[in-house]
């Protein structure tokens, strides 16, 4: 039996192996419809990159270091202040792909 609001949620998967794995794990797991179509987005949405930002990577940064201070309340500021320093250090010697 066809659905056709998976085969359409299924239409905007481009590559041919994701499409194939996917119907794959909708067919063995026999999701309905609206469970299906779910699925499906959240996988498109996983798999969407959006463009590098500064300011996405200094609130992922900030994050790491908010759980880090939390881990080690005992960490100064002058610490925290070398461990910058590696990572520009590290950022200038990056080589990008």
């Amino acid at each position: 039996m066809f659905r056709l609001g998976i085969l359409n949620e299924l239409s905007h998967v481009t590559n041919d192996e994701s499409l194939h794995r996917l119907a794959s794990v909708i067919c063995q797991q026999r999701l309905s419809t609206q469970e299906a179509i779910a699925f499906i987005r959240k996988f498109r949405a996983f798999r969407q990159r959006s463009p590098a930002k500064a300011k996405a990577l200094a609130k992922v940064l900030q994050t790491a270091l908010n759980g880090y201070i939390r881990n080690h309340p005992e960490i100064t500021r002058a610490k925290m202040l070398d461990a910058l320093d590696k990572l520009e250090n590290a950022i200038w010697n990056w080589k990008s792909k």
